[in-house]
């Protein structure tokens, strides 16, 4: 992080520094400490969270928060909190950081004096006009007054239902007439939600029924967001999500109702559905209720849950959707197994959804870990069936059977299982040539390898890695060579791997390669181009100053260029640079 003035407002973004502020107000900022030029401190949020601030003098050298915000680089509210707090515990004449913070209670302070002169100064009857005036034409003061000194079921409706509409005010005044939130936006869009709307809800929490309600609006207010189009290029759905959980915490850790926890249970579990499965907020609903609801009850409430995703979850065909399904099914045979199913039961469910990799799977490493090799390669071996329009599977299958091959001392599954899998599954690959070669006897090597060249040649499948690896210069050549004959369009890939094969050619192959790279060079010479064109070409040509005969060939090739290409003024300046290898 570059080092910078404690004028440090200007780093944070708008919303993150009100955050900060309000944390810092509520006393979130604990276990404030500094030592020489480290500032650390605790900071209470929906996890405790440490700070750690580096100085050098007047300068903020480093900051860092164990949160998910600032992990990926980003200056979070915890961080502003705990400024906030050294400012007050460690003031300096010198420090312009707490500018704006404190010029505004300055002008509050003034504006608080002026006020109560003015108000000594007035009657009784008169300040109840006032009173009276601006409440009835501030429906927010009137709410917030109500709700304060004559609170009622009327009074409190009106404020959740004020919210409401303040949230869809909000997304109103934020949104274009597509209904998109743009990035200039979305900054404000999140943190007039959290400010406006979310933020004020614990403070009216104080029972089951207000506590209820207060949940009700942040619901309808994380449906709004979530059903919005919002660029999010600057994390605010982690943002407002981690802020309605919190407030969601602060709800369930203070209420002893098992039927408000009922309810918000379910309300969380239909807003998850609602949203879509794999969605970041849905996920965060997930991890929620994991965390607050585990007890047996809920435990069965979350079967039923989870049973209605995997029934939506059977239709979707998508790679999306069979990843989802399989995360489901896991979740259910875990869920299955605290409430004490039998493994038979379990078993039962898995065997329904064995069309699933993933369930394939996690069977393929119980039975790894119990060491139950035949039954491992049974499976293994119906895997490569069943997924056989997977690639990818079935290679990882067929390694899978290559271990298990040598673990049960089967070396002649094992070779057979190799040679398809070089020549099938993972065609061409290198590692698997050479375990091949030394788990071959010498004399049968050569007779093995030309099986395998011609199966992966038969496939049009790239062999020259493995013939250079072979020493076999002479099909090597041939190979690189065949480029040539195939057309114009190849010669930067044929120069390319002329290039990547010399070492394996030379000397042998000296004349041969130099033939190759002049005649490719001149014919990519007989195409214009821009200046980045010919100093690809310069580059070819530079790598024939390394052959016997090299400078003598490029001194002729630029000779006849000087006249040929003199009307391509960029050419002529990249090759002048040639000259000084001549």
């Amino acid at each position: 992080m570059e080092a910078h003035k404690l004028g440090w407002q200007q780093f944070f973004r708008e919303h993150i520094l009100d955050r900060g502020y309000d944390y810092f107000c509520d006393g979130a900022v604990g276990d404030l400490k500094k030592v020489g030029d480290l500032l650390t401190a605790a900071v209470e949020g929906t996890s405790d969270y440490f700070v750690e601030i580096s100085f050098s003098g007047e300068l903020i050298t480093d900051m860092s928060c164990s949160c998910p915000y600032a992990e990926d680089g980003n200056y979070c509210k915890h961080m502003a909190a705990v400024l906030f707090k050294h400012e007050e515990f460690f003031d300096s004449p010198k420090s312009n950081g707490s500018s704006k913070i404190g010029n505004t209670n300055v002008s509050a302070n003034k504006t608080t004096a002026a006020l109560r002169e003015v108000i000594a100064g007035m009657g009784t009857e008169t300040l109840r006009k006032e009173l009276l005036t601006i409440l009835e034409n501030d429906k927010d003061l009137r709410i917030g007054f109500m709700l304060r000194y004559y609170k009622s079921d009327d009074s409190m409706s009106e404020y959740y239902n004020n919210k409401l509409k303040n949230a869809d005010m909000i997304l109103r005044q934020c949104a274009d007439h597509h209904g998109f939130v743009d990035w200039r936006n979305a900054s404000s869009f999140a943190s007039r939600l959290i400010s406006e709307v979310i933020f004020d809800l614990r403070d009216f929490t104080l029972d089951d029924d207000e506590a209820k309600k207060a949940f009700d609006v942040s619901i309808y207010v994380f449906c709004l967001f979530a059903d919005t189009d919002i660029d999010d290029s600057g994390g605010e759905t982690q943002y407002f999500t981690d802020e309605c959980i919190e407030l969601w915490d602060y709800i369930v850790e203070n209420s002893e109702s098992r039927d408000l926890l009922e309810y918000i249970f379910k309300k969380l579990t239909q807003t998850c559905e609602k949203i879509g499965f794999g969605e970041y907020m849905s996920d965060e609903i997930d991890a929620f209720i994991s965390e607050h609801f585990k007890d047996n009850d809920f435990a069965l409430s979350k079967l039923e849950s989870i049973d209605r995703r995997i029934e939506r979850l059977a239709n979707d065909k998508s790679w999306h959707g069979d990843y989802e399904l399989s995360k489901n099914i896991k979740e259910r045979m875990k869920l299955m197994e605290e409430l004490g199913h039998s493994k038979g039961d379990v078993e039962k469910f898995r065997k329904q959804y064995w069309h699933l990799p993933t369930i394939r799977g996690i069977v393929m490493s119980e039975l790894e870990d119990a060491g139950n090799l035949p039954d491992l390669i049974q499976l293994l071996e119906k895997s490569k069936e069943m997924d056989s329009e997977f690639p990818g599977l079935v290679s990882k299958y067929s390694r899978k059977l290559i271990d298990c091959y040598l673990k049960g001392g089967w070396p002649a599954k094992a070779r057979e299982e190799r040679f398809e899998y070089i020549t099938e599954y993972n065609r061409g690959n290198i590692d698997v040539f050479y375990e091949l070669k030394q788990n071959t006897a010498a004399d049968l090597w050569h007779q093995e390898r030309k099986k395998i060249f011609d199966a992966l040649s038969a496939q049009g499948v790239d062999i020259k890695h493995l013939l250079a690896s072979e020493g076999l210069k002479d099909q090597l050549f041939d190979a690189l060579a065949v480029r040539i004959r195939e057309g114009r369009g190849f010669e930067k890939l044929t120069l390319s791997e002329l290039i990547k094969y010399e070492d394996a050619l030379r000397p042998e192959y000296d004349n041969e390669l130099l033939d190759l790279y002049e005649r490719l060079i001149w014919k990519l010479s007989e195409f214009a181009g821009g200046r980045s064109y010919y100093q690809e070409i310069a580059g070819f040509i530079k790598k024939m100053f390394s052959f016997a005969e090299g400078k003598f060939r490029v001194s002729k090739m630029l000779e006849s260029w000087r006249f040929t290409y003199s009307n391509r003024p960029a050419m002529q300046d990249e090759l002048k640079a040639l000259y000084r290898y001549l």
